[in-house]
């Protein structure tokens, strides 16, 4: 599939329905969808996406349930601990963290300091697999590059547009995009892969000292995951992640973007894509 035009008609319920399009398929991809859905007003959505369902490995959690996908009271609490509190202040030891995680000249918050009280946690991965089998009928096998984002805003289909598709692929100029490389390892049964590192359960401990060389273990829902900054070697088999931080692209203002990605900014959470696009659709209902 190449052009909108090509977008079969056979989820359309009404053909006054307002018209949405998201790009990307992912949790925050689909949350968004979900949001659309319950703001109230009729709307018929589209999802245009590499059609492949993530893999979501280790401890991720959401910090906010999804109307009609998570079960409410179904939550766990989770407490956020800093190593290195018994020998110097907290405010040192956050600092240390910061430090061992972002190098030097990242002076921005982390998430000893957001997070540091006890918070619930719903499942996300539960959540995942409800939106996917409640979405993948609306999801249009499709390569997204600045070329479609233009072919959706030309063709004059969509009241909105919702970007969760890393942010850096849609750029059409010579934007900068910061960002942090770190390695991380993530319980995967299906892969035979277990973190070999012991946590309390539903507990993310961090860590700014030297050593154990890992800045961050976490241990939620019975899955845990473990990481590293990314100039230290692992005698394991993990992966290379990209972690954003921030970007000063204006490219596509008529796209709203929403996922720590589709915005590629950090500290933005899973849920407020569903926040996001909900809040905006309820305000026209």
């Amino acid at each position: 599939m190449s052009t909108f035009d090509e977008l079969s008609p056979k989820h359309r319920h009404d053909p006054g329905a307002l018209r949405i399009l998201i790009l990307g398929c992912g949790p925050a991809g689909l949350m968004a969808a979900q949001g659309a859905y319950n703001a109230g007003t009729e709307v018929d959505v589209d999802i245009v996406s590499n059609k492949r369902k993530s893999e979501m490995f280790g401890a991720q959690y959401l910090h906010k349930p999804i109307p009609g996908i998570s079960d409410l009271d179904d939550w766990v609490m989770v407490n956020y601990t800093v190593l290195g509190t018994e020998r110097m202040p907290m405010i040192d030891a956050i600092d240390q963290y910061r430090r061992k995680v972002y190098g030097q000249f990242w002076d921005g918050s982390v998430s000893p300091e957001e997070l540091l009280q006890e918070h619930r946690a719903w499942d996300i991965k539960s959540a995942y697999e409800k939106l996917w089998e409640r979405w993948q009928s609306s999801i249009h096998h499709m390569v997204v590059h600045p070329d479609t984002v233009r072919s959706a805003i030309d063709s004059n289909k969509y009241k909105y547009i919702f970007n969760t598709i890393p942010m850096d692929r849609l750029c059409y100029q010579d934007h900068t995009f910061r960002s942090i490389k770190i390695r991380a390892m993530g319980d995967a049964p299906d892969r035979g892969q277990e973190v070999p590192y012991e946590c309390e359960p539903n507990t993310v401990v961090c860590n700014g000292m030297p050593e154990p060389s890992w800045y961050r273990i976490s241990n939620i829902w019975g899955a845990k995951t473990v990481e590293w900054p990314f100039s230290q070697k692992v005698p394991f088999q993990h992966a290379e992640v990209m972690k954003p931080l921030g970007n000063n692209c204006d490219c596509f203002p008529e796209v709203t973007r929403v996922g720590r990605y589709g915005t590629w900014q950090k500290g933005v959470l899973s849920h407020e894509a569903y926040d996001v696009t909900f809040n905006l659709l309820a305000g026209m209902s």
